[in-house]
């Protein structure tokens, strides 16, 4: 036997301890544009500490993950606290700065107040039922289901990472929610119940928009725009013989511009960051009466800026709904889209690409490999989603169901 085939047949090969821990280079993440801060420990074992904006942030988290070891701090029950961690969290895990922004607010009003400690407990000491403990606290301060588990959520990303750096074994906040029928649940405010509008009511409200606003007003029913998206879309991202338009901006209440969707902000690639939706003819019609602005912004407030949602929603929208006697929202109407072009028997698949959408069922990713992967909106539905739009703005008759055209999205 030679030594080649003693070596094979002798198992898969062990890394010897090497006993002293050095740094790798930093790897680039081609998604993200985010670089991996790589080490080798004292076992020879390849670990990442964290991702960073640049290259030489990862240089320096590898050799301080590198120092820690080689000084001897490799004690596996050792953690930081949860406020020392959260002091060094974005660093060491970087995200959007309006993610970091909400994350850090959420732990520092809601949980960190009502732990123990007051959050200088070591991370690996948190247990699941001290987090339950500070939901029941939260639940008694009659805060809504959705502030509660929104801070949660916040919790178990932090725990989700500490867990990647081996702070700790499990996330205890990992799906901690509230129960929909606990009976703690008495929230000082009710939720707001979305749902779709009817197109008379719709119609009576656009009548007491003011003249030059009522685009704006128009375009989430025929769109599927979210607010911060409406206020973002520029009028070089239209094509008018397609009637669609590209959309890869928001806005932030306060009207600032960030780059990307609700959920792709981290993505570098614009083509991949934004999402086609409809624009119908209609709509175009009605932008032809305003003047292009240089900023190529659509809609633009009275003083020629960008639109703050909570502004717009004072000087434009309230006093037109409070004068037409209706309640409802421009995420309202978002709704309204897609109702509107599911009951006139447009596939889901094509409403949810047009909408941003992964597949879902029953409120979860749908996990069947046919809808999952397989499934792609193909564009033929289109030009009836179009006509099915122009008849809410209308007031005319749809094309039947089964007429379609085979032009792409």
């Amino acid at each position: 036997m030679t030594k080649q085939e003693a070596s094979s047949s002798a198992g898969p090969r062990r890394r010897k301890r090497l006993g002293i821990a050095r740094t790798r280079e930093p790897v680039k993440e081609r998604s993200s544009s985010l670089w991996r801060a790589m080490y080798v420990d004292l076992e020879g074992a390849p670990r990442q500490t964290g991702r960073f904006r640049t290259k030489g942030e990862a240089r320096l988290a590898s050799q301080r993950a590198v120092d820690e070891l080689n000084r001897g701090g490799n004690d596996p029950a050792w953690s930081p606290s949860v406020v020392d961690f959260l002091e060094d969290w974005n660093r060491r895990f970087p995200r959007h700065p309006r993610t970091e922004e909400t994350n850090r607010e959420r732990l520092e009003r809601y949980i960190l107040p009502h732990l123990a400690m007051r959050g200088h407990e070591p991370l690996g000491e948190v247990r699941r039922r001290d987090l339950l403990e500070v939901q029941d606290q939260l639940l008694r301060m009659r805060l809504s289901k959705t502030t509660i588990d929104g801070a949660f959520s916040a919790l178990s990303a932090l725990f989700r990472d500490a867990l990647e750096l081996e702070y700790v074994e499990t996330n205890p906040a990992q799906r901690l929610k509230v129960r929909p029928s606990d009976p703690r649940l008495q929230p000082t405010r009710a939720a707001k119940a979305r749902r779709a509008v009817a197109p008379a009511e719709i119609r009576a409200f656009i009548e007491h928009v003011r003249p030059g606003y009522r685009a704006a007003c128009w375009t989430p029913l025929l769109t599927s725009a979210r607010p911060a998206e409406l206020f973002a879309m520029r009028r070089q991202d239209i094509d008018r013989d397609r009637q669609s338009i590209f959309v890869a901006e928001t806005l932030t209440r306060y009207g600032t511009t960030m780059e990307g969707l609700k959920q792709t902000h981290h993505i570098a690639s614009r083509e991949k960051r934004g999402r086609w939706m409809l624009f119908p003819a209609v709509l175009q019609e009605m932008l032809a009466e305003r003047p292009s602005h240089v900023s190529g912004l659509l809609f633009l407030s009275p003083r020629g800026k960008p639109w703050s949602i909570r502004n717009f929603y004072r000087d434009i929208w309230d006093p037109a709904r409070k004068e037409a006697g209706v309640d409802f929202t421009l995420y309202d109407l978002r709704h309204t889209f897609s109702s509107r072009l599911l009951a006139a028997g447009i596939p889901l698949v094509e409403v949810a690409a047009w909408m941003g959408h992964s597949l879902r069922a029953g409120g979860a990713e749908v996990d069947n490999t046919t809808s999952r992967v397989y499934a792609h909106a193909t564009g033929e539905w289109r030009e009836t989603a179009l006509r099915e739009l122009t008849a809410l703005v209308t007031g005319g008759s749809v094309a039947p169901k089964s007429s379609r055209s085979a032009s792409p999205t």
